[in-house]
């Protein structure tokens, strides 16, 4: 309904929700992408996370100040990218 494949259809229902509930760990990618663009829609995101290295959980509000994923706006160009490619 959202997409033909695993990334798509995630960013679509990240698109469409009001609010989202996260649980992230140990520094997952996909999660990091995932969460850097709720928190550029804005979306009011609650994240509960836990690292296994160090054996602390911690849950609240996705902090604006806070980067998830450091390579988001090179990923952002180059997906833009291969849309135009595709479209042409």
């Amino acid at each position: 309904m959202y997409g033909k494949d695993m990334k798509e259809r995630e960013r679509n229902m990240i698109e469409d929700c009001e609010i989202s509930i996260a649980r992230g760990g140990d520094n997952s990618s996909v999660i990091a992408e995932n969460l850097e663009l709720l928190k550029r829609l804005k979306k009011p995101t609650y994240l509960y996370e836990y690292s296994s290295e160090i054996s602390i959980a911690r849950g609240g509000e996705l902090d604006p100040k806070r980067t998830y994923d450091a390579f988001y706006f090179m990923k952002e160009y180059y997906r833009k990218r291969r849309a135009a490619q595709s479209r042409n």
